[in-house]
């Protein structure tokens, strides 16, 4: 087994890794890594339904799918991501018991009541401080979860937790759940530097691993793959399940209701019961758009929809 502490903060670059290295090595792996200000969906999660994408863009928090399932999370550099990727055969390689373990471990020698809960999430007194998804390829398994440690919880909260109801679709939904900081649970304080040092180095001892250091190699393969992939809308927005989405907007003290149809991220449907000229060009400049507010305000502003219709509709729409 190879351990790899890595300390880049770049959460595209970061969850590229962990595709490069499941589909690239052959070793068994353990690496911890923290991210600059992040929301991490699931790979069969509608973002737009789980993140509030407005308060996302205003404040520079970035948005990345993973490859595995599950929901949606918050990263800043106050979160510590594990990620251990390991060889089995079909119908034993799926564990969270048996990854969450040696975390579960090492938090108990800070002196914390730290246990498996539901929904594979690691407890403390009864607060999630780790939510954990995995993902198969071939005869390998990709285990990863977060560690809060000093988060910014309140930015947390204003990230997740949007108004999904609005959206008609099948996508896989987010378990909200009372989170906490281990910092605020310990008797005895540390920095988080410390406690992933410690964490790095308990876990590498308990599984006899041998430390890995990227070479140019490594890492000029994962920026390829950060930037074909996860750093791109299709990816990000685009893969979500198609949906519906309704839109109400009030023009000129009118109320007019505009059905959405998104698939792959891209508008296919943008209808309304109105057949006023504007309602019409508005319809016309959705269609084929993608679904993300750059490319609607693009749209709008070639169509010449003023900036006030514009930024309810947007208002609306996100």
């Amino acid at each position: 087994m190879i351990c790899i502490h890595n300390f880049e903060t770049n959460p595209f670059f970061n969850i590229a890794a962990e595709e490069y290295f499941l589909k690239n090595f052959t070793d068994d792996i353990f690496m911890l890594y923290r991210n600059s200000p992040s929301v991490v969906v699931g790979k069969h999660q509608n973002a737009l339904a789980e993140v509030d994408i407005h308060y996302l863009k205003t404040h520079n928090i970035e948005l990345v799918r993973r490859l595995s399932g599950g929901g949606a999370v918050y990263h800043d550099l106050g979160n510590v991501n594990f990620t251990f990727i390991r060889n089995g055969s079909v119908g034993s390689m799926v564990d969270f018991k048996g990854f969450t373990k040696p975390i579960i471990d090492y938090l108990t020698t800070l002196g914390l009541n730290a246990n498996f809960g539901g929904h594979n999430s690691i407890m403390v007194n009864n607060f999630k401080v780790s939510g954990n998804a995995e993902h198969i390829y071939r005869n390998r398994v990709l285990h990863h979860g977060t560690l809060l440690f000093n988060a910014n919880l309140e930015q947390l909260e204003k990230c997740l937790y949007t108004n999904r109801e609005r959206f008609t679709d099948r996508a896989v939904r987010s378990v909200r759940a009372n989170v906490s900081n281990i910092s605020t649970l310990l008797n005895n304080p540390i920095s988080i530097e410390i406690l992933a040092t410690n964490l790095f180095d308990f876990i590498s001892n308990s599984l006899n691993a041998s430390p890995y250091k990227l070479n140019d190699f490594d890492i000029e393969s994962i920026k390829s793959l950060s930037t074909s992939r996860y750093s791109t809308t299709e990816w990000n927005l685009g893969y979500s399940p198609k949906y519906e989405l309704p839109i109400f907007i009030e023009i000129d003290g009118n109320n007019y209701t505009f059905q959405l149809k998104v698939e792959n991220g891209v508008i296919v449907s943008a209808e309304s019961e109105s057949n006023l000229p504007l309602i019409e060009i508005i319809c016309s400049a959705l269609l084929n758009c993608q679904h993300e507010p750059i490319a609607v305000i693009d749209k709008f502003k070639n169509y010449g929809i003023n900036d006030d219709i514009a930024n309810r509709i947007i208002e609306g729409m996100f």
